[in-house]
């Protein structure tokens, strides 16, 4: 190149050109030296603040893309700006770059700075607009504060490197969220992520939210904490203005004070409070026709260039002022939706209560009706029931030689004891009498209970098997009540097991108690069919019953003392043994040692 371009059509040219290769040495493109390679690489390059390896020769190098930067003069070492573009070079040249420079016309440059502001004027307008229409989807609190520390340091706008939200409680200051990097280290791997670089502001919001991990920064800021009494004047001072506030390390420390910015680690920042709304006030500073006092002081935000050292200019500082009201704004708001949010709960909790109310009063009137009819039925029926089943008994003993007749009479006996059975059991459900409680083992209980019946089990052909814990299973109840629920569930398998067509009944019943810290459990489970699905729902419930022939009140009964006593049934289908499992729960209560058992 340099033996086909004359010198004399180089210099007529209005830029200059010159190669800079991988050494950072700068010839012509006649590869004379020069002595002045330029600054475009030096340690005082507004572009390489980070280190050399920054430098935008030695990235265009790299990675083979161009670079444009415009040089002010105090970096030219001269009076005009200077344009540089930057082109990397291929083949033997490889690793170098051709640079472009050309002077700058200052009509051209002011042009080009007014356009600069008002470009970044818009931006910042932009990224402002994105924040509250963010702020109007969000309740939560971290969120709110997350969306506008992200806004403050997003690099296509407000451009700051790391912004803080301190949150103060009465005197007491405490670190409450953090975005941006922690230090220098952190911030060259940060931005040298192109993933990162590319997100919109609206990407980012969702980048943060997405993040499990908390960042160091947010590690960091968490444990920071000091009482206001202890903080630096400037801080105090600060914190009593309105508007945004610079703050810069002091020179000598009072003894004992605490310096925020040596716990930020940074040389001056700038701060700006949080305050609540006042009343008639609104985000965009228009008040109402009375002036009230100022709102109540909930932080202040922080924010620095720690890493780039650039100096923020009136419109970033407005824009965070700007921040901050719509932040006072969002807290309130926040404050507001969470006392609702509590209110609605209330409600709903006054609701539910209300429904399990009316649930008992309409369970308290079905009792109430049960009672009437009983009381009506036990009047009635129960003095000439007791006179058949008197005359039955005697004709029992006077047919002793008359089979036939003796056999009918049995039966008249048995179904009028039938009928008292089931008018005790109204009377029971319908007027549950009083527990008297004491200590109670219910594995001794089931292992009665089972004894009485086993004969009755055989006589069907169901293998039973009883499991209970060496320990004792003490619960506090009324025994003769937990006697009945036991032989209410057993006698409940006996009856669905009478021979029947389809042969449907249970080989297997297994009885078990079992007891933990926070409960004592009966369970009783079959190999048998199992409950029909129609009934499942409807089980517990008085006169429900899968036989036509039962009046349906047994397991309502002992689901009625388990209740009382603290407890519950429920159904679990396939149990343990493939058939029905009935499980009660009861609360337990272990004291100490067991008695002797028989």
């Amino acid at each position: 190149m340099s033996d086909t371009l004359p010198a004399n059509m180089l210099d007529q040219l209005p830029l200059r050109l010159y190669i800079v290769d991988e050494g950072h040495q700068a010839r012509t493109l006649n590869g004379e030296l020069l002595p002045t390679p330029g600054v475009i690489h030096g340690s005082d390059c507004h572009v390489c603040v980070l280190g050399e390896d920054h430098c935008p020769i030695r990235q265009s190098s790299r990675d083979g893309r161009p670079r444009h930067l415009r040089l002010p003069p105090h970096l030219c070492g001269g009076e005009r700006s200077v344009d540089l573009d930057i082109m990397p070079l291929r083949g033997e040249q490889a690793g170098s770059v051709l640079v472009v420079e050309r002077d700058v016309d200052e009509g051209d440059l002011e042009l080009s700075r007014t356009d600069a502001g008002m470009e970044r004027q818009l931006r910042q307008l932009d990224i402002l607009n994105q924040v509250l229409a963010a702020l109007q989807q969000v309740r939560d609190l971290d969120r709110i504060l997350r969306i506008i520390l992200a806004g403050l340091t997003f690099g296509k706008g407000l451009e700051f490197n790391r912004a803080f939200f301190f949150e103060v409680r009465g005197d007491e200051v405490f670190g409450r969220l953090a975005v941006g990097p922690l230090d220098g280290g952190e911030a060259e791997r940060i931005w040298a992520r192109q993933d990162l670089s590319r997100l919109s502001l609206a990407e980012l919001f969702a980048q943060l939210d997405a993040d499990e991990e908390a960042p160091p920064i947010q590690r960091h800021v968490e444990q920071l904490s000091f009482h206001l009494a202890a903080a630096a004047p400037q801080l105090r001072v600060s914190l009593e203005r309105q508007a945004c506030t610079m703050l810069r390390l002091p020179p000598e420390r009072e003894p004992g004070s605490v310096c925020l910015l040596d716990m930020t680690g940074s040389q001056e920042s700038w701060l700006v409070p949080v305050r609540l709304p006042a009343q008639g006030s609104s985000p965009d500073g228009e008040e109402g026709a009375i002036r009230p006092a100022r709102g109540e002081l909930r932080g202040f935000l922080l924010v620095d260039n720690a890493i780039t050292r650039r100096e923020p200019t009136s419109e970033h500082l407005d824009a965070l002022t700007s921040c901050a009201r719509h932040l006072g704004f969002a807290l309130e708001r926040a404050r507001m939706n969470r006392d609702l949010d509590e209110r609605l709960q209330e409600l709903q909790d006054a609701y539910a209560q209300l429904d399990r109310r009316q649930e008992q009063l309409l369970k308290a009137e079905k009792l109430a009706a049960v009672g009437r009819v009983t009381g009506n039925l036990a009047h009635e029926i129960k003095t000439p029931l007791m006179s058949i089943g008197g005359f039955a008994r005697l004709l029992v003993r006077e047919l002793a030689g008359q089979e036939k007749a003796r056999d009918y009479a049995d039966r008249v006996l048995k179904e009028s004891r039938r009928i008292e059975h089931i008018l005790e059991a109204l009377l029971d459900y319908g007027v549950p009498q009083m527990l008297r409680r004491e200590q109670v083992d219910l594995a001794v209980r089931a292992w009665q209970q089972t004894e009485r019946l086993a004969e009755d089990f055989r006589e069907r052909g169901i293998a039973f098997t009883l499991e209970v814990p060496q320990d004792p299973c003490w619960v506090w109840g009324d025994p003769l009540r937990l006697d009945q629920l036991l032989h209410i569930q057993l006698q409940n398998v006996l009856d669905l097991n009478e021979p029947r067509r389809d042969g449907g009944r249970c080989r297997s019943l297994l009885v078990r108690v079992e007891q933990d810290e926070d409960a004592t459990r009966l369970i009783v489970a079959d190999d048998g069919p199992g409950v029909p699905t129609h009934l499942i729902t409807t089980l517990f419930e008085p006169f429900v019953s899968g036989r036509e022939s039962a009046l349906g009140l047994g397991l309502a009964q002992a689901r009625d003392i388990a209740r009382r006593h603290g407890g519950d049934l429920h159904l679990a289908q396939p149990g343990r043994l493939g058939g029905a499992e009935i499980i009660t729960t009861l609360q337990g209560r272990n004291h100490g040692t067991h008695p002797v058992r028989g």
